[in-house]
């Protein structure tokens, strides 16, 4: 019990090492002194390891919150001036007048989005293809938009291929009609 005792004590400060480590050092000898030390700094290297993990972890954590909080907020001001008419939702009209002000083309800028490419991101973050855009369609699409060019590369690249798709889809529709008519 009293190893124990002392061992826990050399890590945790109740005592010093030196009153831990001498009279093993002068009593038993250098090698269970050099282990008695390398067992102590361990522990408190680990110990240390272990809170700092668990401090940086939490840390990165809220600062990712924040992070998610302040872009959600900065979204809806830039929403907030699209949307002149208060509806609710934004128009092509209203996005193509708007997105040259100061804050919007500074919003899309940091986004490494052209303002004069105003039709093609109105199309991007129209996704249910209406010709207006609620918050949470802008929303959505701002967020898809965030990061290097090559994130709007691929947003585009997934609505030509939606719109290539729906263009295939008629055609087969209408091929399938021609042979159905020829067969009855």
């Amino acid at each position: 019990f009293m190893s124990t005792l002392t061992l826990f004590q050399g890590i945790s400060g109740g005592h010093d090492w030196d009153m831990v480590v001498r009279p093993v050092l002068m009593e038993i000898g250098t090698l269970s002194a050099a282990v008695l030390v390398f067992y102590i700094g361990f522990a408190i290297l680990a110990v240390m390891n272990v809170v700092t993990g668990l401090f940086v972890e939490s840390a990165m954590a809220r600062a990712q919150e924040v992070r998610q909080h302040t872009l959600v907020a900065s979204i809806r001001r830039i929403f907030e001036k699209l949307d002149l008419d208060t509806s609710g939702c934004i128009t092509s009209k209203e996005f193509r007048q708007h997105s040259e002000t100061k804050e919007v083309k500074a919003y899309f800028e940091a986004m490494d989005v052209a303002p004069s490419e105003a039709d093609c991101v109105f199309s991007m973050l129209d996704a249910d293809g209406s010709g207006k855009i609620d918050f949470e369609e802008f929303m959505h699409g701002c967020l898809r938009l965030q990061g290097p060019a090559r994130a709007a590369d691929l947003v585009l690249f997934s609505m030509e291929i939606r719109s290539a798709l729906s263009a295939q889809l008629k055609k087969l529709s209408r091929i399938e009609a021609l042979v159905f008519a020829k067969k009855t």
